[in-house]
């Protein structure tokens, strides 16, 4: 991707908000438009993406200002352009976000074996315990896998790998976010090789402990 495709230039009048407005499809750089005269309105600024909600978690704050990761956006003459935005930062802060909370509460996290590394995000353990995939979700509402993904699961999880489990992890809760009151938190496999975590973390940035526990149980 070269590097004109990365960002916008942003007007003068838009760039002390640190926002502007844009109109299209993110997953497609095709038939977008910016800034004024939009058949509907979107937002790009970091309350949009997320960044301002993870800043909420003190673990992930201090993960980023160790790795030297912005955790603000600053005025400037250039902002990210939003299929890049949405596409590949949104998943970049779920990723640094899940990996922050779960190295902090005891997990071993590790990258991704050599050659797999666009398969899912990482490896977690606990000493003593099994090792098993994981994916980072950044969602803000419910929804499915993509096409394709029960297929990935069967190759990832034959035993080819070493590893017969399945993590995913969404950041926030969506279970309460969604003002669900189901007291189904987690989701498993009846083999229960894999699961699915509904939130690392509230909305308020702490920590939801009874799914961290259920991570613990199904790694144990």
């Amino acid at each position: 991707m070269e590097l004109q495709e990365l960002y916008i230039e942003v007007p003068e009048w838009s760039r002390e908000s640190v926002k502007y407005d844009y109109y299209g499809n993110p997953d497609g750089k095709q038939s977008y438009q910016f800034f004024d005269n939009l058949p509907t309105v979107m937002e790009m600024s970091s309350k949009e993406i997320g960044l301002d909600a993870i800043m909420k978690s003190n673990i992930v704050q201090r993960h980023f200002e160790g790795k030297g990761f912005a955790t603000k956006w600053k005025p400037g003459r250039y902002m990210l352009a939003p299929w890049v935005a949405t596409n590949i930062y949104k998943g970049a802060l779920g990723e640094q976000a899940g990996e922050a909370i779960l190295t902090r509460l005891g997990f071993h996290v590790e990258p991704m074996p050599k050659g797999l590394e666009e398969r899912f995000d990482a490896v977690i353990s606990l000493p003593g315990g099994e090792k098993a995939f994981v994916d980072f979700k950044y969602w803000m509402t419910a929804r499915d896998n993509k096409d394709g993904a029960e297929d990935k699961i069967e190759d990832m999880l034959s035993g080819k790998y070493g590893i017969r489990k399945l993590i995913y992890i969404n950041v926030f809760d969506l279970v309460h976010a969604a003002g669900s009151e189901s007291k189904q938190i987690i989701g498993a496999t009846p083999d229960n090789r894999v699961i699915e975590v509904p939130g690392l973390i509230h909305m308020d940035g702490s920590v939801i402990v009874e799914h961290v526990d259920a991570v613990r149980e199904f790694l144990s």
